[in-house]
């Protein structure tokens, strides 16, 4: 957009991606809320590669990769999060919040799951979450239009 003088679109681009990569780690936040759930990175300071939280289910544990939505990833992305994810033995590609959107994650290897599926696996109540997400961007984008009037 900057190539082009469109600077507008640029600050909203940058924008719009910080607000992404956040939330992206806010989703992860919500989920380690559960008492079934915990992320090794903040527990153990220990990363393990495209997973995000492990939780118990059926007294198993599952790793999950936590996007915001179904069509989070490029395709170049896909098969590296299969990969990653696959060498567990129980392993979610998760899309936080149902949009209807393509998926751009496909695996016979990985089982994807969206929305209430998988905050009702961690006892978590979606409809809540869900609610309570949209009126923090509504709030976010009355707080960038705020700033943004003040600013001309």
């Amino acid at each position: 957009y900057q190539m082009s003088g469109a600077v507008d679109f640029a600050k909203i681009n940058f924008i719009l991606r910080s607000l992404s990569t956040s939330m992206g780690h806010l989703w992860e936040d919500i989920a380690i809320c559960s008492k079934l759930a915990i992320s090794t990175e903040k527990e153990f300071d220990l990363k393990i590669n495209g997973v995000d939280i492990i939780f118990i289910k059926d007294e198993k544990p599952f790793y999950a990769q936590i996007k915001t939505l179904e069509g989070t990833l490029t395709g170049s992305q896909a098969p590296r999060s299969e990969s990653e994810l696959s060498i567990h033995k129980n392993s979610y590609f998760v899309a936080a919040f149902k949009t209807e959107t393509h998926w751009t994650f496909n695996s016979s290897k990985v089982k994807r799951i969206v929305g209430d599926e998988f905050w009702s696996m961690i006892n978590l109540d979606y409809k809540f979450i869900l609610d309570e997400v949209k009126k923090m961007i509504k709030e976010i984008e009355e707080g960038y239009y705020k700033l943004r009037l003040s600013k001309t």
